[in-house]
């Protein structure tokens, strides 16, 4: 059964599963008040719909009992002339869950299988997620960590076919991977393509590689000789506890973890890939609406666009979604266990708030803005506060998508949130390549503590990544660091193609593969009064030799002790002004410029450039505070108070956004892998 398929199938298959369901959450009632009084409720598509029909513009209040409340579709909300607030009922944690249970489990071996629903074609049904007492399960894959290495590939594709044809030869590993798949089954490939991944079932395979097929792979982001894959779904790779796998003889097999039981071990499938909408109109907006302490989990793919992600993992779609809707609240709120981005906030959403929530183990990005195509008197979101968020674990299915995803958007404020564990950007602003114009702008990103990102899966990345004119955005006070990149572009701050009169100033970036700041091309850019340190493989780069001003790179501190200092084509182009910098590498030798020695660069390069130690108290343990101001004085450079960076409020909630230290361990022992001198940073970080 194709998966397009696969959601419609499956609601039919388990129609009386779902209805036990419901009648087992009886007691989980929903209780809507309304200005003519109480009614409640066991079903929360009908609170919903009777809360949105309820007569008057008098407020009304959704209050939600304890428990799982299960939703089959999404639940939708449209415009209607009266505020709505959802709300647990006191010291309730609700979770709004598009997942169902999976039963029938019996022992088979040291594995675990149950037989699968058939669909209404009478084959098993195509089960893309499973979580395992809430938490989503690994589908068994080879290698279990990182990817196989392709020797070769080939564009089979008939022209004028509607499907693509294409063909990977691998290397050795990857060949013995390939011999261990039986005839019957049916493996999957993850293939990463420098900033975009694809994931197709195996077509065919043999002793030197494999064929897929599909729609057409994008001609500028094509497979290249750095590109790596991983294989899943076949028996050969259900190896170690908390795998599972869907077979083609129509089980579902699973190694259970220790401690795990058949008796209590609860595993759920997602039947729905979005949990709600709120859908205005452009003449009639869908306004006032509130969810405080509502989580929203588990979801599977959607009927159709998921193969193929795209930059930022665009082609997804999200659990919760909102179009032409003004001054919608998630406060509080959780997002968890999710198949591509946990929240849209689309065209035509104006003052919405998303504040002190929990974004986590998501398939794509975390909190997405805007959308991709506009022209001129398109009604773009504005004046959106995403603010006090932990988004983390994110990337686990697409690993393109991008913790907080602002396209086409403008006057928006993002601010003191916590990122970390994605596998490309953090913050992603605008969404034009060129000097075309673009809508995005005045957008403020400040005080986020942005790190650990990358883990050497994608190319071309940055914590804070630009597209197009932006005249106005201000991106200042965050704490960025471990941006770590697989060929290349693991950078800090990056304004790309057509990124311009943006102000980029007090923000502090250390240990990242490829620099603190990159521009690749852009105009009138400010970068002023930032610190970078402890890049890998070069500490800045300059990439396009433009002939339009642009930018102005003064008064930065730029501390090294690896790579070069600048990489890109900084020699070659006149129209930008580099001034009043302060350099210093902890190898005791003066930095070396494109083209230039120390002494030529000062005289003929950057009026006023300054050598020598800015005298932080302790960098290689990311304190940048200074015990003398001495040096730093000399250029003008003023101190950076970045302790507010991160997510603000109670104790839990501060260590709710602390990355666990066995993570913080398994990126530190990537970067060493793949870097035979990684600089003093991870140097420390390996005797710790």
């Amino acid at each position: 059964m194709s998966k397009y398929t696969f959601i419609p199938a499956l609601l039919a298959t388990l129609s009386l599963l779902m209805a036990g369901c419901r009648e087992k959450e009886s007691g989980n009632e929903i209780t809507v008040i309304t200005a003519e009084g109480k009614t409640a409720y066991t079903s929360l598509k009908e609170a919903v719909d009777a809360a949105v029909a309820a007569p008057g513009t008098d407020p009304v209040r959704v209050e939600l009992g304890p428990g799982i409340h299960r939703v089959d579709a999404p639940l939708s909300i449209g415009a209607c002339p009266h505020p709505i607030s959802f709300v647990p009922v006191k010291g309730a944690h609700p979770v709004i869950s598009g997942d169902v249970p999976l039963t029938g489990w019996e022992a088979d071996g040291k594995r675990w299988r149950c037989k699968v629903p058939e669909g209404p074609d009478g084959k098993p049904l195509d089960i893309d997620f499973l979580f395992v007492d809430g938490e989503r399960a690994i589908r068994a894959r080879t290698p279990d960590e990182g990817g196989y290495g392709i020797s070769a590939f080939y564009d089979r594709s008939v022209e004028g076919a509607a499907e693509a044809s294409y063909e990977f030869q691998v290397d050795s590993a990857g060949r013995k991977a390939l011999a261990g798949i039986a005839p019957d089954e049916r493996p999957y490939m993850m293939v990463y393509r420098k900033w975009e991944v694809s994931y197709r079932p195996l077509e065919s395979w043999d002793e030197k590689g494999f064929t897929i097929g599909g729609a057409p792979i994008a001609p500028w982001i094509m497979v290249n000789d750095g590109s790596s894959y991983y294989l899943e779904n076949y028996m050969a790779a259900l190896d170690a506890p908390g795998e599972w796998l869907l077979h083609t003889d129509g089980y579902l097999y699973y190694i259970p973890k220790e401690g795990q039981t058949l008796a209590k071990t609860a595993f759920t499938v997602p039947v729905t890939h979005k949990l709600l909408r709120i859908e205005g109109t452009p003449q009639q907006k869908a306004h006032d609406i509130s969810f405080t302490g509502i989580a929203f989990e588990h979801t599977g793919f959607g009927p159709e666009g998921w193969r193929e992600s795209l930059q930022a993992a665009v082609s997804t779609e999200a659990a919760v979604e909102a179009s032409y809707a003004e001054r919608i609240v998630f406060d509080r709120c959780t997002f968890a266990h999710l198949s591509e981005y946990a929240l849209w906030l689309g065209a035509g959403c104006h003052s919405c708030r998303v504040t002190t929530s929990l974004f986590r183990d998501l398939g794509a990005g975390g909190i997405r803005m805007g959308v991709t195509k506009w022209e001129k008197g398109d009604d773009v979101p504005d004046q959106n506060i995403i603010s006090n968020n932990i988004l983390r674990e994110g990337g686990r299915v697409f690993p393109s998508g991008v913790a907080i995803l602002m396209m086409h958007a403008a006057d928006n404020l993002i601010l003191h949130n916590e990122i970390f564990d994605f596998g490309y950007t953090g913050i992603s602003v605008g969404w034009v390549w060129g000097f075309s114009d673009s809508p995005s702008k005045r957008n403020e990103i400040a005080y986020n503590h942005i790190h650990h990102l990358g883990w050497g899966l994608l190319s071309d990345m940055g914590a804070i990544y630009t597209l197009g004119k932006s005249e106005g955005t201000v991106i200042h006070h965050n704490l960025i660091h471990d941006i770590f990149a697989s060929q290349y572009g693991g950078w800090g701050l990056y304004t790309d193609e057509g990124s311009s009169d943006i102000l980029l100033e007090n923000n502090v970036v250390y240990a990242t593969k490829h620099g603190g700041f990159h521009q690749h091309y852009g105009l009138n850019n400010t970068i002023r009064n930032n610190i970078f340190a402890w890049g890998i493989e070069q500490q800045l780069q300059f990439s396009r030799a433009d002939e339009e001003w642009a930018f102005d790179f003064t008064g930065n501190i730029v501390l090294m002790d690896a790579g070069i200092l600048i990489g890109g084509r900084a020699a070659e182009s006149p129209m930008y002004k580099i001034s009043k910098n302060l350099y210093f590498d902890m190898r005791g030798k003066a930095p070396e410029f494109p083209g230039l020695e120390w002494k030529e660069w000062k005289v003929w390069r950057e009026e006023g450039a300054k050598y020598g130690n800015p005298l932080f108290k302790d960098p290689y343990n990311a304190d940048f505070s200074f015990t003398s101001m001495r040096n730093a004085q000399r250029i003008g450079f003023k101190p950076i108070d970045i302790s507010t960076a991160g997510v603000t409020g109670s104790r839990a909630w501060k260590k709710l956004a602390q990355m666990p230290e066995k993570d913080i361990q398994r990126f530190n022992d990537i970067v060493r892998a793949a870097e035979p001198a990684p600089g003093g940073y991870y140097d420390l970080k390996a005797r710790h």
